[in-house]
């Protein structure tokens, strides 16, 4: 059985998810509080060696026109930073959208009271893993390869 995470990077605080290929199913795991812009290094170390995840899959933010957002570079950063230190596969999958659904499956199962920014980050990130275990179009990050 393989584990993959899934992350929903924000500039505020980053979704964290958990998924696996024996069910094919993604649970919103954490949300990984920012320092400077940057994800909490050894937060995410620590959740990387917990899980040991095959690979990570993270969000890659477009516009509806399918240009990448002005958060994109950093996101860009990000999978790099991954891919760099803990050697595995990183894939995009377009994130247009999932905080939006975040928010309705929050605010339909609790109300306006559920609507907490962490849950809502680490929904998201279940989100954007499940369309990858549900087999969307997903990108491969390769260092130096050009994102479009």
């Amino acid at each position: 059985m393989a584990y993959y995470l899934g992350v929903d990077y924000g500039t505020g605080n980053t979704g964290i998810a958990i998924g696996q290929d024996l069910t094919g199913t993604a649970q919103p795991l954490t949300s990984v509080s920012m320092r400077q812009g940057k994800v909490d290094h050894a937060s995410f170390d620590k959740l990387m060696r917990e899980w040991q995840p095959t690979a990570v899959v993270v969000g890659l933010p477009r516009n509806q026109d399918d240009s990448l957002t002005q958060v994109a570079p950093k996101v860009i950063a990000f999978a790099n930073w991954v891919h760099k230190i803990f050697a595995v596969p990183v894939y995009f999958i377009d994130e247009r959208n999932t905080t939006t659904s975040a928010k309705e499956f929050i605010f339909a199962k609790y109300n306006y009271k559920g609507l907490q920014k962490n849950k809502v980050d680490a929904i998201s990130a279940a989100l954007i893993l499940q369309a990858y275990l549900d087999g969307e179009a997903y990108q491969e990050f390769v260092p130096g390869e050009q994102i479009s």
